[in-house]
């Protein structure tokens, strides 16, 4: 909170707002189990910028509930998130910040 909600990264007091959108899920054959056995496409939108992902995650379906789990890594300068970035200020040197952040999903959702 505080600084990540700045403009130097999130802005978000004019973006109060991030979201993905599901484009396509595809199941892939013969994943051994607890593997991901499905590839997710979608659109993420961060700061009013929409740039298509994938990922691979965990999902499983259980009478009417349906788990998801995913871990994965996005490049925040996608989304022009550059605070502190060495892509576009080389000479920061060791107050550089990763350009790489971890999206860690865990979904349960039930049928009503």
């Amino acid at each position: 909170k505080g600084h990540l909600e700045s403009d130097d990264f999130f802005s978000a007091e004019k973006h109060p707002e991030a979201f993905f959108k599901i484009t396509s899920a595809e199941m892939v054959a013969n994943a051994p189990a607890g593997q991901p056995n499905y590839k997710i496409k979608g659109n993420l939108n961060i700061k009013a910028i929409t740039k298509s992902i994938e990922f691979m995650a965990s999902v499983e379906t259980m009478d009417k509930t349906l788990k998801t789990k995913a871990d994965f890594d996005l490049d925040r300068t996608q989304w022009d998130i550059r605070y502190a970035s060495g892509k576009f200020f080389p000479s920061i040197g060791d107050k550089m910040i990763n350009d790489n952040f971890n999206i860690k999903l865990n979904i349960v959702a039930k049928q009503g």
